[in-house]
C-alpha cells in the first residue's frame, strides 16, 4: 500500500513539473514574441527619422497634402539647395545604419495648379545642371553606415527668372522602402520685392506651436545682392554641419557665422538648420527664439 501510495506520489509531481515547464515555456515565448514586435516598431520609427530634408516634409506615401514653401525669384536668377538626407535635420550623428534607395520626383505646375508640358518653360529650369522635363525623375542612393545627403540645385537663369514667377515645383523624394513615408513639398515661385534684393532672414518654422516642442529649427535667408551675411548665434543653438557645407563652410565653423552671398548664378536662398545644445528653458518664447540669431547684411561696395 505504501509502495503504490510513493508512486502515486511520484507520478503527481511529475505532471505539475511538465504543466510548470509548460506554463513557463508559454510565458516566455509569448514575452519574447511582445520583444520582438517593440524591436520591430522601434526600427520602423527610426528609419522614418532618418530620411529627412532641409525644404522637403515627411508625408504619406499616398498623400497629396503638401506644404508651401516660398521661394523668392530675383533679377540675379533662382539657385536653391534642396538635400535629402539619411540622419534628422537636427543630428548628423543619428544616421541610417543601412543603405537607403529613393526617388525624387519633379513637376512643374502653373499658377492654376495644372502641370506643365511645355518643354520650352520646363528647360528653363535646370535640375543639378539638367534641364527640367515633364514629370522628372532621378534616383540615388543614400549610403548608411555615415552621415550622407543628396543635394539637388534647382537654378534657371536671370534671362528666365521673370516669365518663372507664379509656377511651383512639386517635389517628391520617395523611398524604395514602402514601409517609409516620402517626403514632399510645393516651393512657390514668388516675385521678389526690394527687401530681397538685399538680403534677410529668419526662422520659419509654425510660431503657432510653442518654441519649447521643437528641438532643431529652420532659419531662412533669401536675397540676391552681392555682400556679406553674418550670423551672430546664441549659445543656445549650433549650425548642423550639412548647413555649414552648403555655406561652403569649414566643418566646426562657430558664431559669428560670416559667408559671402549673391551674384550671377549664386544662391539665391538658403534654409539653414540649428540645433539646441542644451535643455530647454520652461518658460522659452518665440520672441526669445527669435532673437537667438543676429542677422546682419553689409552689400558689396561699388568702388
Amino acid at each position: 500500500m505504501m509502495k503504490h501510495n510513493k508512486r502515486l506520489l511520484i507520478l503527481i509531481l511529475l505532471v505539475l513539473s511538465c504543466l510548470a515547464l509548460a506554463v513557463t515555456g508559454s510565458v516566455a515565448a509569448y514575452n519574447k514574441t511582445n520583444f520582438v514586435k517593440r524591436v520591430v516598431t522601434t526600427k520602423s520609427d527610426s528609419k522614418e527619422l532618418r530620411f529627412s530634408s532641409n525644404y522637403l516634409s515627411r508625408m504619406g506615401r499616398d498623400s497629396t497634402d503638401y506644404s508651401d514653401k516660398v521661394i523668392r525669384i530675383s533679377g540675379a536668377g533662382l539657385s536653391v539647395g534642396v538635400t535629402v538626407c539619411n540622419h534628422p535635420q537636427n543630428d548628423v550623428t543619428r544616421f541610417s545604419s543601412a543603405n537607403i534607395p529613393f526617388t525624387l520626383n519633379v513637376v512643374l505646375l502653373d499658377s492654376k495648379g495644372v502641370t506643365v508640358t511645355d518643354l520650352e518653360i520646363l528647360s528653363k529650369i535646370k535640375v543639378n545642371d539638367t534641364p527640367l522635363t515633364e514629370n522628372f525623375s532621378k534616383s540615388a542612393t543614400l549610403p548608411g553606415g555615415q552621415s550622407s545627403m543628396k543635394l539637388f540645385t534647382f537654378s534657371c537663369s536671370a534671362k528666365n527668372a521673370p516669365s518663372l514667377k507664379d509656377y511651383c515645383l512639386r517635389i517628391d523624394a520617395i523611398p524604395t522602402d514602402a514601409g517609409m513615408d516620402k517626403l514632399g513639398a510645393d516651393l512657390l515661385l514668388a516675385s521678389g520685392d526690394a527687401m530681397d534684393i538685399s538680403w534677410s532672414g529668419g526662422f520659419v518654422d509654425d510660431q503657432t506651436r510653442k518654441s519649447t516642442n521643437y528641438d532643431a529649427f529652420n532659419y531662412e535667408i533669401h536675397g540676391s545682392a552681392e555682400g556679406i551675411v553674418t550670423l551672430t548665434v546664441n549659445s543656445n543653438l549650433k549650425i548642423s554641419q550639412f548647413s555649414l557645407e552648403e555655406l561652403g563652410l569649414s566643418v566646426g565653423t562657430s558664431s559669428p557665422i560670416q559667408f559671402s552671398v549673391g551674384g550671377e548664378g549664386k544662391p539665391t536662398s538658403y534654409r539653414l538648420q540649428f540645433y539646441r545644445t542644451g535643455a530647454i528653458p520652461a518658460d522659452e518664447a518665440w520672441t526669445t527664439v527669435n532673437g537667438y540669431i543676429i542677422f546682419n547684411f553689409e552689400a558689396k561696395s561699388n568702388e
